[in-house]
């Protein structure tokens, strides 16, 4: 059995970074978006809470995971670790996606941390009386509110910043335009 080329290799490792990126991006903004907007279907406030903390609590994990696998793959090449025959890219655009892999990490573990140490803490099963996803409901108490409220803007924030991850990504990946002028 002959061993797997660097180029298989590297391949293997881009289409994981993908993917990581993809599951990311997709499964925050679909819980953002449509998980969210269904929770007003349930009449008890405290149920769209307990709901919205389980859905959450259980795709935690998941992203967790995925962005592990995005930040494993991008970072031995940021470390010189990927070996040599590579086109460089624009440095610009390699800073901006160590910058938006940095950020949303943070900003995911800041909200893991408010919503899964904090509210839980605060409700039990997570159940913070919701208006819907993201918005708590008067009867939650203002300290309650505000950390319903600063999870509900970092998962926006998250959006933005996997968004932003999958366009850099695509642009780094870009092989270098070639002059199509005779030379």
């Amino acid at each position: 059995m002959t061993e797997p080329s660097v180029r298989t290799v590297r391949a293997a490792a881009r289409i994981a970074h993908d993917f990581g990126l993809a599951a990311c991006f997709g499964g925050t903004l679909f819980g953002k978006v449509v998980f969210n907007s269904s929770l007003p279907v349930l009449d008890s406030k405290t149920e769209r809470g307990r709901l919205g903390a389980a859905f959450w609590n259980s795709a935690n994990p998941v992203n967790a995971a995925a962005f592990g696998v995005a930040v494993a793959t991008w970072l031995p090449g940021r470390l010189g670790r990927s070996g040599g025959g590579t086109v460089p890219q624009p440095r610009r655009l390699v800073l901006a996606k160590d910058a938006l892999m940095g950020a949303a990490g943070m900003a995911g573990l800041a909200a893991v941390l408010l919503a899964q140490v904090s509210l839980n803490r605060r409700a039990p099963e997570g159940a913070v009386p919701l208006e819907s996803g993201g918005v708590p409901a008067p009867e939650a108490g203002d300290t309650t509110a505000r950390i319903q409220r600063a999870v509900g803007a970092l998962g926006g924030v998250n959006v933005a910043l996997f968004a932003g991850l999958v366009a850099v990504t695509a642009a780094v990946s870009k092989p270098p335009r070639r002059s199509t002028r005779p030379g």
